[in-house]
């Protein structure tokens, strides 16, 4: 009697998960979309080590079960071809399933990739983009007639090749060879020549011709960081940066507060996390607007064309139904959120107007918009500051203390555990801008740049009267595995 309560019990496990298994991964795919479309943005204000880990999870299970999910159409068609005369009515909702899972495998915009490595898994992508092209074409050329939800079918195929191919082209763009080449100058202009040249004169806070800081807007902090963003990105692939950006830059931090120098390399740090890590500089270019908006007109038409289909063979009590309506104005839903994501954003800003303005207290209706854009921005980090404030969380100018160099399994569970994180002081920042700024001022040529930059504490050293102490010597002159038998 046992045996046969246990074949009674794994029959009916079997057939609820060969009736469930495939709702319950078209399901957690869009579960796991919009938990990302919301969570990456937090990437960049929360350092929690939990919310990593969730992120983590969730970007590397979203691939598998799309994936699998797709899978799982293509198998049930060929069984129904294979074996079965008359295929069930709803089967064809699955196969209009398929397409919203190539669109799933693009994934949102705030996080194309999850580390700096997945940018150079590019080309693994760019395959699985034919391939699971390919497997959707199969599940269609399956199932599809024309009079049975075709064109629908066909509109969210286009979307799903676009919004894979977006997430393909911005890991490309972000990949370490692609970076660098984008960015090269050209070699004559960063010779040591050439800088001599162009610093030959000392310059100092008080000789530069530039608006004090000290009140310096949100808007001209977003352009500032776009400069500098533009100026040092190529450092990241050991690019040196040209003479013009070495001026100007040192112009523009010399006359600059602590507190407005930190904010303007925060948010270049943004710029750079959204090339790196998003795909929104590949959305920004003319192209992938157009190519969005066809996304965007695709799932629309979709929804529209599959509302007024006739539904008499779909059964529409049954739950496939239900589901295809969620895929859909899911869809819209990320669509929309996405939107609101682009226009509320630093780029945006950029896009319109990446010069700072002499003149900030300019007023023209596009000055008034990009001040809304950034009061937005500024008010949604607040407020996010505020609702999620566990752990170190990154904003508003606030600085943290490094992470620990130990990357161990238990080093990592004891920092989610025992670590919270403190902003830096003020006077920190400010005493750490403040020895920056008086090395800048002396560096204004190559030699006495490297001289500082090559310092090993014997800078300051002379600079506090010490340079004819045995401790000097030791410092410049003697490597310090050396001086360590010395001392």
């Amino acid at each position: 009697m046992g045996i046969g309560k246990a074949d009674v019990v794994g029959k009916e496990l079997k057939y609820f998960f060969y009736e469930w298994e495939l709702r319950i991964c078209i399901l957690l795919s869009l579960f796991l979309q919009i938990l990302l479309i919301l969570g990456g943005p937090l990437r960049k204000r929360v350092s929690h080590k939990g919310l990593h880990v969730l992120l983590w999870s969730a970007y590397l299970l979203a691939d598998a079960t799309a994936i699998f999910a797709v899978g799982l159409i293509a198998s049930k068609q060929a069984a129904y071809s294979n074996h079965y005369l008359n295929a069930p009515p709803n089967s064809i909702l699955h196969t209009f399933w398929a397409p919203f899972l190539l669109a799933h495998l693009g994934g949102p915009d705030p996080i194309a990739a999850f580390a700096l490595e997945d940018n150079e898994l590019w080309l693994r992508h760019l395959f699985s983009l034919f391939t699971q092209c390919t497997a959707v074409a199969y599940v269609f050329y399956q199932s599809l007639t024309p009079d049975k939800l075709l064109v629908p079918s066909l509109l969210m195929f286009l979307c799903g090749i676009i919004k894979y191919a977006e997430r393909t082209y911005a890991l490309y763009c972000a990949s370490g060879k692609t970076f660098r080449d984008s960015i090269l100058n050209e070699p004559e202009s960063n010779t040591p020549e050439k800088w001599r040249e162009f610093s030959a004169l000392p310059v100092n806070s008080e000789n530069v011709n530039m608006r004090n800081a000290t009140d310096l807007k949100p808007l001209e902090v977003v352009k500032y960081a776009f400069l500098c963003f533009s100026y040092f990105k190529g450092l990241v692939v050991d690019l040196i940066f040209s003479f013009r950006a070495h001026s100007e830059s040192r112009k523009l931090f010399l006359a600059r507060s602590s507190s407005d120098a930190f904010r303007v390399v925060e948010v270049e740090l943004n710029f750079l996390y959204d090339v790196f890590f998003t795909k929104l500089p590949v959305v920004y270019h003319q192209v992938g607007i157009g190519c969005r908006a066809v996304s965007v007109g695709a799932i629309v038409t979709s929804l529209v064309l599959f509302h007024y289909v006739d539904k008499k063979y779909l059964k529409p009590e049954g739950f496939e139904v239900g589901i295809t309506y969620i895929l859909l104005f899911g869809g819209i839903v990320l669509e929309v959120i996405a939107f609101f994501m682009l226009v509320f954003s630093d780029w945006t800003v950029v896009k319109l107007d990446h010069l700072p303005n002499e003149n900030p207290d300019e007023q023209s209706w596009k000055r008034m918009f990009m001040d809304f854009i950034v009061n937005v921005n500024v008010r949604r980090g607040e407020i996010i500051c505020w609702l999620l404030n566990i752990g170190g969380v990154r904003g508003s100018g606030s600085d943290y203390v490094s992470e620990p160099t130990d990357r161990s399994i238990r080093a990592f569970l004891d920092e989610m555990v025992y670590v919270k994180q403190h902003p830096l002081p003020f006077y920190v920042k400010d005493f750490i801008f403040k020895e920056l700024k008086i090395k800048s001022e002396k560096a204004y040529n190559p030699d006495i740049a490297m001289q500082i930059c090559s310092a090993k504490g014997e800078w300051v050293l002379g600079t506090a009267g010490y340079s004819s102490s045995n401790l000097f010597t030791l410092v410049k002159d003697i490597e310090y595995d050396e001086s360590q038998g010395r001392t």
